[in-house]
């Protein structure tokens, strides 16, 4: 009898952990794009929430630990020497997680873009600190993860691009 009370325990322990530690997990999503010149990447007033640039913003699904960005550029070597990455909590004022420096490398993908291959913080505000992965200009695919517990939506900028245009694929867990 012990026993059999012991591994009905076990049993509703592993499916309660189960329940609370469930992830979910999308593919990656074409974010966003800009075409340089473009004077709609300006952030301007995009810091309060009631001027948020809509069209721009990317809605995080439920449950995502974090966000992965992975900046595509349409040429190789042309950079954003200002990508920015924004955070909104919700019906609240954007949070400025991340500045940084981008480069394309070689590595070109299926639909014709390029890789960022050499990215580099200038700034990082974000909770818990991004995480470049891939980043040392060696023809890699760079990304940047961040922590999305806190962020409702996404808002990413190429203020300055030297050529050509950057788009940004977002995915996370």
């Amino acid at each position: 009898m012990k026993k059999r009370y012991l591994a009905l325990m076990f049993v509703l322990v592993v499916l309660c952990m189960g329940a609370y530690l469930q992830t979910y997990r999308q593919s990656i999503v074409v974010y966003r794009s800009a075409v340089i010149g473009a004077t709609d990447d300006a952030l301007a007033a995009a810091r309060k929430w009631d001027a948020r640039p809509q069209a721009k913003l990317y809605k995080l699904p439920g449950k995502w630990n974090e966000f992965i960005l992975t900046p595509r550029g349409s040429a190789e070597d042309i950079t954003c020497v200002d990508m920015e990455v924004w955070g909104y909590p919700g019906n609240s004022t954007a949070i400025h997680f991340w500045t940084g420096s981008i480069t394309a490398g070689a590595i070109l993908d299926n639909v014709g873009t390029y890789h960022a291959d050499t990215i580099t913080t200038i700034k990082d505000n974000s909770p818990s600190g991004a995480l470049i992965s891939d980043g040392g200009g060696e023809d890699g695919v760079g990304t940047i993860s961040f922590d999305g517990r806190r962020v409702e939506y996404v808002l990413v900028l190429f203020p300055t691009i030297s050529a050509g245009s950057w788009n940004c694929d977002i995915n996370g867990d």
